[in-house]
């Protein structure tokens, strides 16, 4: 076994360099002065290009997202008070890979955060994505009045108090969002390296790391038949995650909040949650990077049983433990009201595909498995923070359509409200389920992240 490496540090956004890009290829960094950056093929905005110089003075941020990514659109509402109160020092302009406005207007009629979508945005142009390229999104350029850029970051922060910082001027201190382009995730994450000494042989080996900066999370199984080997590779995955490989020797994939008890330690460092804090700083600080090389010949279940032994002694010597127990825990019991109202059964066959609409100011369901109320798998309601029982009378797989204000999911208060209106309610009980169990004492042996 290699020793564990704790490496990794959080930079500050601060000025690096004070070239001047002179190809159309330059990729531009924190420091850079930047030429005068054209922005063509623009929609929502008073003509189809402007530029850079044209804001001279303002914060400008340059915010590249995606159809499909919620961290990104779910920032647009707020996004688009900022700018209008701030619109005579600001100009926030988002980039797409969406080729033209008919593929962007299909998406505003899905996603409620582009219901009201009125931000300049330019449609694909390789020119921006040459300029400052990048693995994941959100991916957001921030530049002064002076056309220096000052920050690279994440969606997380788009916030009034950063806005308001970032034109006093100065030093950004926020981590800069430098992705690793073309990442090679079969290489091995440590290697000997000494002038005139060549590398030993790698046969076998595991290693656990601290988060690795600029890339995503990576979850790969390389089998090598030159070479006879085989190679577990999980990536930037979170503690809590790594805690779920221990048990199995392969994970799940996932760990539901709801059925997760932390004894010992903070239940923040294995499960992140909104409000507190950045995303990528919580993911620099609870995220690891584990990989284990093993013979070919081992069986699927030799090699998941030495895994888990594996991660389950570098965990201890992390000092966390982790183990699966039933457990009596909290939860809501989905009922129906003595009220006499309808059940809301879906007028459509189970044929049809469920449907989920999110306009702006409300939530649209229709012909969706009564199990998606409660069924992690489903994802339409994830966010509400306890397990639901199905305690109705009717099967998980009956299909029902349900119309909730935007605000459904923001209280369990306001959730049993919404439910009220179709006869059925939230009630207060326990129920025993097997649940991830995780102890965290502490590093151990005076290691470091």
């Amino acid at each position: 076994m290699l020793l564990p490496a704790f490496t990794g540090t959080v930079l500050a956004q601060t000025a690096v360099s004070a070239r001047i890009g002179t190809g159309n290829d330059q990729v531009y960094r924190i420091g850079d002065k930047l030429p005068d950056l054209q922005f063509k093929n623009l929609i929502n905005y008073s003509a189809s290009q402007t530029s850079l110089n044209a804001h001279k003075g303002k914060l400008v941020i340059i915010d590249f997202w995606e159809q499909g990514c919620s961290l990104c659109m779910e920032i647009f509402p707020k996004v688009q008070k900022l700018q209008e109160k701030y619109k005579d020092k600001m100009q926030f302009i988002t980039v797409t890979k969406l080729t033209d406005k008919k593929q962007f207007a299909r998406g505003m009629e899905i996603f409620p955060a582009l219901k009201h979508f009125k931000l300049p945005t330019v449609l694909l142009d390789d020119q921006l994505f040459k300029n400052f390229p990048f693995e994941s999104i959100s991916h957001l350029v921030w530049i002064n009045g002076n056309g220096v850029v000052k920050a690279i970051t994440s969606s997380d922060y788009v916030t009034e108090e950063n806005i308001q910082l970032a034109l006093k001027g100065g030093d950004l201190p926020w981590p800069v969002k430098n992705d690793v382009l073309n990442f090679e995730a079969g290489r091995p994450l440590l290697h000997f390296e000494a002038d005139r000494v060549k590398p030993p042989s790698e046969l076998f080996y595991s290693a656990l790391t601290a988060h690795i900066d600029g890339i995503d999370p990576i979850d790969q199984n390389l089998e090598d038949t030159i070479n006879n080997t085989y190679t577990y590779i999980r990536y930037n995955h979170p503690v809590g995650l790594i805690c779920d490989v221990s048990l199995t020797g392969f994970g799940s994939g996932r760990i539901d909040p709801k059925l997760l008890v932390v004894e010992e330690g903070d239940k923040n460092r294995f499960i992140f949650t909104k409000g507190k804090g950045y995303r990528n700083v919580w993911q620099m600080k609870n995220s690891y990077c584990y990989t284990i090389r093993l013979p070919l010949s081992m069986t699927q279940e030799e090699r998941g049983e030495f895994i888990k032994n594996d991660l389950t002694r570098w965990l201890g010597v992390i000092g966390i433990t982790a183990k699966m127990e039933e457990r009596e825990i909290p939860c809501y019991d989905l009922v129906r009201t003595a009220d006499g109202k309808p059940f809301p059964l879906s007028k459509k066959g189970k044929e049809e595909k469920a449907k989920a609409v999110y306009p702006f100011d409300s939530s649209h369901f229709t012909n969706i498995p009564l199990a998606s109320l409660f069924n992690v798998d489903y994802g339409y309601f994830n966010e509400f923070p306890h397990l639901i029982m199905n305690k109705t009378g009717y099967s998980d797989s009956t299909r029902v359509d349900l119309n909730f204000s935007a605000d459904y999911l923001s209280s369990p208060e306001q959730f049993k409200k919404e439910l009220q209106q179709y006869g059925l309610d939230l009630v207060p009980a326990t129920t025993r389920m097997k649940v991830h169990v995780i102890s965290d004492k502490g590093y151990s042996r005076n290691l470091k992240p």
